[in-house]
């Protein structure tokens, strides 16, 4: 079946290939291969891939009215992944994964399309940060990690030091103390800690 949309006086051909049997469609736009997968009254539904301009795979899951919904993987331009993990209504929530050239960078929970929940921050492939976050910064109870040796366990508000908490040195204790909005409270360590993620 042809359809024809109309864009800007533009005529755009738009193909669908029906096979009832395995209720899968292979969709074009303007001769390149923009869906193939399930379809459901005539939105995108079920499992299927949508494909960049370029022909390559953009993402590969499933779908709901048109949407990513459920498990599902995004990838970049060259074809190496970007998330994998969970989708709602076209917006990352739920358990995930994010890379960036070719490296896991966060492994753990979303809300919003934020880090949200207990997860995991990764740098050069070493791990950075271990525990809770808030919109996408450290809140709650974390370890944080320098070149992937451990400098500090405890708690944090907003990206800072927060709370009781324990400084390491060569991942041995060497400061236990409270901290309020990154400031060690005794006057001969007035630093303050503050880190983004």
């Amino acid at each position: 079946m042809m359809k024809e949309f109309y864009e800007d006086n533009t005529l755009e051909l738009k193909l669908k290939y029906f096979f009832i049997r395995l209720n899968i469609t292979m969709f074009f736009e303007k001769g390149l291969l923009s869906y193939y997968g399930e379809w459901k009254h005539d939105e995108r539904d079920g499992q299927g891939k949508s494909y960049n301009k370029n022909g390559k795979v953009k993402y590969d899951g499933q779908w709901k009215h048109n949407l990513y919904h459920g498990m599902g993987k995004l990838y970049y331009e060259n074809g190496s992944v970007k998330y994998e993990g969970d989708f709602y209504y076209g917006k990352v929530r739920g358990y995930g994964k994010y890379y960036e050239n070719g490296q896991i960078c966060y492994e753990g929970y979303y809300e919003n399309e934020k880090r949200y929940g207990q997860g995991k921050s990764y740098e050069h492939g070493e791990i950075k940060y271990d525990g809770q976050w808030q919109n996408n910064i450290a809140h709650g109870y974390g370890c944080l990690y320098t070149n992937g040796k451990l400098v500090y366990k405890g708690n944090f508000k907003n990206g800072f030091y927060h709370g009781h908490g324990r400084q390491y040195k060569r991942e041995q204790p060497f400061c236990d103390g409270v901290w309020i909005n990154g400031i060690y409270q005794e006057k001969k360590r007035p630093t303050k800690k503050w880190f983004s993620f």
